[in-house]
């Protein structure tokens, strides 16, 4: 399985507050073809500008949940082939 990851978007307001991050990681097994996501909401009291957010810092959030959508995409392939084995 090789996975890669599609989008990591910060959602911000028109002032350049960050509210969220949207991490979407994508597997490929042979012509299987899956994709899990988690969104991180900052809570207004939290929020920082876009320039405090550094390509490693959004990268190393997205790697902490990695593991789990790794599992999530791997779950949702078992079930697709479980119900195409039905």
């Amino acid at each position: 399985m090789e996975y890669t990851w599609v989008k990591k978007k910060l959602k911000a307001d028109y002032f350049g507050m960050v509210s969220g991050l949207n991490c979407v990681l994508q597997g490929v097994d042979g012509d299987k073809t899956e994709t899990a996501n988690f969104v991180l909401v900052i809570p207004e009291h939290a929020e920082e500008h876009a320039d405090a957010w550094t390509e490693e810092r959004i990268n190393a959030i997205a790697e902490s949940g990695r593991e789990n959508l790794e599992i999530e995409i791997v779950r949702k392939m078992n079930t697709d082939e479980e119900v195409n084995a039905q």
